[in-house]
């Protein structure tokens, strides 16, 4: 028999961010990405970083310090083949992500780079320990 598994949803690793309009993007997806998925999918919750120009691509080997955002949507294979596709990519914060539902295929110590890459860019790992200083006037 085979076994079900559910369709990982961006509601698994994000769970607030302050406004859509500002924290996120339309990125350009680098052609041909280095892949999580099977068969040239990227999925939501991916690790990404910046790639040759203005396009995003998955984190690989010894880049999760270079991590710049989180991708919001899957893409499939055939999207991955092409050079125009552009994706929803959570590039800034303030926001908040669970850590155990990120994507990559590299090592756990990439992963911590990469968190700790998002951290400065205001998006951090949830918990209850997060908290943002507000200006008032």
């Amino acid at each position: 028999m085979a076994t079900l598994t559910e369709q990982a949803r961006t509601s698994n690793w994000l769970k607030w961010m302050t406004n859509r309009g500002y924290c996120v993007v339309e990125g350009l997806m680098d052609q041909n990405n280095a892949v999580s998925g099977a068969a040239g999918a990227l999925y939501t919750g991916d690790l990404l970083r910046a790639g040759g120009g203005s396009d995003y691509i998955a984190i690989s080997a010894s880049t999760g310090a270079n991590c710049t955002g989180i991708l919001m949507e899957d893409m499939t294979a055939a999207e991955n083949a092409v050079a125009t596709t552009t994706k929803a990519v959570l590039v800034r914060g303030p926001a908040l992500i669970d850590s155990d539902h990120v994507v990559t295929t590299e090592s756990a110590t990439q992963k911590a780079q990469a968190l700790t890459a998002l951290a400065a860019l205001d998006i951090r790992v949830g918990g209850g320990t997060a908290t943002w200083s507000t200006q008032t006037t």
